[in-house]
């Protein structure tokens, strides 16, 4: 399930190993092209923040009441088994973001791997002008993982 979840999006290494021939490819084009981050650091910490200011608002705000008050229609008030309740709902909070987190992280990749392309394919441009017989095998490499990517992600 979470694999077709997953399906479409690129992984960390997919997005280094081509970001690295694309750095090798600039180089030897001669471009001066800054390529772009790898990961944006201010996003995760915005998530994590946005996390824990989604617990503060479950636990103390409009959420909560309606929760507490079905769990003690249920259950009633005596049954010690439902001490537990708030560590396994902690647990599977934790959880659910951390699936969200993961999703997220993919879509950054795959947006990521989008910026690259183009300066990608601008690279090859340039070694082909130039005429760069000794870079055959990286090029077409580049080239096929360029279609690869734009057939499977839709740039």
């Amino acid at each position: 399930m979470f694999r077709l979840l997953l399906k479409d999006v690129a992984t960390k290494k997919m997005v280094v190993n081509f970001r690295e021939l694309t750095s090798y490819l600039m180089k030897e084009a001669g471009m001066d092209d800054e390529l772009p981050e790898l990961v944006d650091k201010t996003a995760t910490i915005k998530m994590i923040a946005g996390m824990f200011l989604f617990l503060i608002v479950l636990r103390t705000g409009i959420l909560w009441r309606p929760l507490e008050l079905m769990i003690n229609t249920l259950v009633g008030e005596g049954n010690v088994i439902f001490l537990l309740l708030p560590f396994v709902s902690l647990y599977l909070f934790l959880g659910f973001f951390f699936l969200l987190y993961r999703i997220w992280s993919k879509k950054v990749l795959t947006r990521k791997l989008g910026e690259l392309i183009p300066i990608a394919e601008r690279a090859i441009a340039a070694l082909k002008a130039a005429g760069r017989d000794d870079l055959e095998e990286d090029i077409e490499d580049a080239e096929f993982l360029i279609e690869d990517y734009k057939k499977r992600f839709g740039f």
